[in-house]
């Protein structure tokens, strides 16, 4: 007994008290070859067996001075607000039935939820070929490496709260610090039909004039079907609630939230949708032809949409919140919105992920991803803008 309190003693004289009970300073004690274990062992001394056993931070990123500016921004409260707003995402006017925002929803929740890392990959190119794009185009743009199953190591691990539409997950940013990433996914859509969302609008209209009759009842609806899109006077008789039940209310909400996520300083906003050829984002059915098809003449000459994301970009930037990154995942945005718009001058310090051609739906919900994941993993331009158009071929970082 006496002689192996001594040793005892020895052992924490030499750091070993690391290692505890008769199995710890047994090892502990092979280790400083006071008990032999075998020939040619490397002498380790328990002070270099205690710092094996501590956990190793990862080195933190040397990033660039602008690219470090831009994190310091926008993990600055500790806290990174991100809107991803789905848009009124149609077949194509009244042509088609089918309204596609739930479809990408789920597809954004499957990864955002998911077990980490979760993977997303392009669907093949067969029947993609459109007034902008080749089969033979996309297919060099396929070779060259883009389009292939990505992972993401951020874009995972999220959890629901008590609000539906927000998910939350904590990371460490740049320095090495807890930062919660608070996620909110909001879809225009009030169902997958065209044809029900459009009539929708009839039953918000007799819900406004419930109780009138006769002339008057025939004069109350005129008069409020007359302030449908694309005017926004019926919107603005809706509740809070009448967004669950109407269209014109699930628009107003959209438009509601997506402004209000500029105005009031998300870090991250990003639009999912139709760019309606310059007249996006859109959140309500679209204006048509008398065939069906999208009136484009009219939305390039009006620009409702652009117009609504240049005024909130316009009066966060005057309140020094304009976003860090601001992404328009729809067709050509880059021409649309940048080259003939006025996103670069409405908000001068955000990076802008913008399409450079017609965009597909899988290539838009994978460049979305890819740059959430993108900005969560602090990555400069470079790697970013080469993530990005990995994952989605078509969207790329413009200006950062």
């Amino acid at each position: 007994m006496s002689s192996l309190l001594s040793l005892n003693s020895w052992a924490n004289d030499a750091d070993c008290s690391v290692l505890n009970g008769m199995d710890g300073l047994k090892a502990c004690l092979e280790l400083l070859h006071l008990i032999p274990k075998g020939p040619n062992e490397e002498c380790v001394t328990c002070k270099a067996l205690k710092a094996q056993q501590q956990p190793v931070a990862p080195p933190l990123p040397q990033l660039e001075p602008i690219c470090k500016e831009r994190y310091d921004k926008m993990f600055a409260d500790g806290v990174v607000n991100t809107t991803i707003a789905i848009g009124y995402d149609d077949n194509g006017g009244t042509t088609s039935d089918n309204v596609w925002g739930e479809f990408h929803q789920n597809t954004i929740l499957t990864r955002l939820t998911g077990a980490c890392p979760t993977s997303y990959a392009l669907g093949k190119i067969d029947g993609r070929a459109d007034e902008d794009v080749t089969l033979a185009s996309l297919q060099a743009e396929r070779d060259k490496g883009c389009g292939k199953t990505v992972q993401f190591k951020q874009v995972c691990g999220f959890k629901s709260t008590d609000d539906p539409e927000i998910y939350t997950k904590t990371i460490k940013d740049h320095r090495n610090r807890n930062v919660q990433i608070r996620v909110r996914i909001v879809s225009a859509q009030l169902s997958p039909s065209d044809k029900k969302n459009r009539e929708s609008t009839n039953l918000f209209v007799d819900k406004i004039c419930k109780g009138k009759v006769g002339l008057e009842l025939s004069e109350c609806r005129k008069q409020n079907l007359a302030l449908a899109f694309p005017k926004t006077g019926l919107e603005n008789k809706c509740t809070p609630q009448d967004r669950f039940y109407f269209q014109p209310c699930k628009t107003k909400y959209l438009k509601d939230t997506f402004s209000g996520s500029i105005k009031n300083g998300d870090e991250i906003v990003m639009y999912v949708g139709h760019a309606r050829d310059g007249g996006g984002p859109s959140f309500e059915p679209p204006k048509v032809l008398a065939n069906g098809h999208v009136n484009y003449p009219w939305y390039r000459s009006n620009r409702p949409g652009h117009n609504l994301e240049v005024a909130a970009l316009k009066e966060a930037t005057a309140k020094g919140k304009a976003p860090v990154f601001y992404g328009s995942f729809s067709c050509n945005s880059k021409r649309n919105f940048m080259d003939k718009g006025q996103l670069a001058q409405a908000s001068p310090s955000s990076s802008l992920i913008l399409s450079n051609r017609i965009a597909f739906n899988d290539e838009v919900v994978g460049g979305m991803l890819q740059t959430l994941d993108s900005a969560m993993s602090h990555q400069c331009q470079s790697e970013m803008n080469k993530k990005t158009q990995e994952a989605s071929c078509a969207f790329s970082v413009h200006r950062f």
